[in-house]
């Protein structure tokens, strides 16, 4: 169970969810990059006892500590700036922490129109990744930039099946996995 509580002691609990009729209780981790299946707890409410504890799909290596919070998007990402109320338009990050006139921004993004934009703060109502890549959203927990997703999970009235959704926040984009426990699991 060692790797299934480093997944939950990373970045928290993404999703939980209780069968009444069953007494089950299931748990997920938080979505990673590419969205593969989380970690997964599933116990027995009234004793306590775990009924499955799997983690799908390894963790990949700690990041280490940030001191200062980075950037969502590195040089050479695809990106859209807001440009206006309902107005954004694609360019490419092409440095950090600029100076420009009488202030400066996090990004330098040169426009696919031609010309170039500085955006202040790297804020998703400002700049957002385009073009197949995933957005980063701050985790204060682990103290890391993770894929912007939110999970989740719904256990099936037998209490031995449970459907876990994991969708990239702001986009039509996600998976959905379907994952069978206990004695009933066929």
């Amino acid at each position: 169970h060692g790797s299934v509580a480093a997944a939950f002691r990373y970045g928290g609990v993404g999703a939980i969810d209780y069968g009444a009729a069953s007494g089950v209780v299931a748990a997920c981790s938080l979505p990673r990059k590419g969205l593969p299946p989380p970690a997964v707890l599933v116990w027995d409410w009234r004793t306590g006892v775990c009924l499955q504890a799997v983690l799908l799909h390894p963790l990949p290596p700690a990041p280490p500590p940030a001191a200062v919070r980075p950037l969502r998007f590195p040089i050479g990402a695809q990106v859209a700036c807001r440009m206006g109320a309902s107005l954004w338009l694609h360019g490419t990050v092409a440095d950090h922490h600029v100076s420009h006139g009488e202030g400066g921004g996090v990004y330098l993004v040169h426009l696919d129109r031609g010309d170039s934009c500085v955006v202040p703060v790297d804020h998703p109502d400002l700049v957002r990744g385009v073009a197949g890549g995933e957005a980063l959203a701050w985790n204060e927990r682990a103290q890391a930039m993770e894929v912007a997703a939110e999970a989740t999970l719904a256990l099936h009235p037998s209490g031995c099946r449970l459907a876990v959704g994991m969708w990239h926040a702001g986009a039509a984009a996600g998976v959905a996995y379907s994952i069978g426990f206990g004695p009933g699991r066929g």
